[in-house]
């Protein structure tokens, strides 16, 4: 028995391995008015220098008052919420693509980052947190005396 060959069978699959991709990232696919919007997800970009340990989270629309910071056990917790902007009822909305929602990210410190001095900055829709690191003890030489004190 012969079966007729669609090209566009695989091409349907892989918008929805799409669509459950971008969701899951908390980005928007092509999307109606009434379809469901994913949660918010904001990226983070961690990168160190010589002093600190530098996490930069992009969180536009997110107002510094919705935005919580919490170190416990060498683990930084990055909350935060991105309100819905309500959808009034003169305007006629054909596409809705900005997500909102709650987000919450964890992230595994080492053990060299000191947790008392923290510093966070929200600037233009960028979270930056420095995490200093540790002084560490600097070895120093240590002159030997004879006994009769030189």
């Amino acid at each position: 028995m012969l079966t007729v060959w669609d090209p566009f069978f695989d091409l349907s699959r892989f918008k929805h391995f799409e669509k459950s991709f971008f969701a899951s990232r908390g980005q928007a696919s092509s999307r109606s008015v009434n379809s469901p919007l994913p949660t918010f997800v904001p990226a983070v970009d961690v990168h160190e220098d010589g002093e600190a340990l530098i996490l930069c989270a992009e969180v536009p629309g997110v107002k510094r008052e919705d935005i919580e910071i919490e170190l416990e056990a060498n683990v930084l917790t990055l909350k935060g919420e991105r309100k819905h902007e309500s959808q009034q009822e003169e305007r006629r909305y054909h596409r809705v693509e900005r997500t909102h929602g709650s987000f919450v990210r964890q992230f595994q410190l080492p053990p060299n980052v000191d947790g008392t001095q923290i510093d966070a900055q929200l600037v233009d829709g960028v979270l930056t947190v420095k995490l200093p690191k540790k002084q560490v003890a600097k070895s120093r030489k240590i002159e030997v005396k004879t006994g009769d004190g030189n």
